[in-house]
């Protein structure tokens, strides 16, 4: 999870609200309290630990470029 750590603390609040969105949890908060979530919900849901938010990013411009959006968690 220290991977994951970094990554989310690369990210800006925008991007992390977005992912939180995507994941179904609340987007209210510091950026701090929104890297929480995200972490608390990889523990949660391991099989989602494979994709970190920069595999995800070259995900979601594909999807973006694609469909208009990324609509996936993590």
């Amino acid at each position: 999870i220290a991977t994951e750590t970094v990554e989310f603390h690369k990210l800006k609040l925008a991007e992390l609200k977005q992912e939180c969105l995507a994941c179904g949890l609340e987007t209210k908060g510091i950026k701090q309290d929104l890297i929480h979530r995200l972490q608390a919900y990889l523990k949660e849901h391991p099989g989602q630990q494979n994709k970190t938010p920069s595999q995800k990013k070259k995900k979601t411009k594909e999807r973006k470029k694609n469909t208009g959006h990324s609509g996936s968690c993590l």
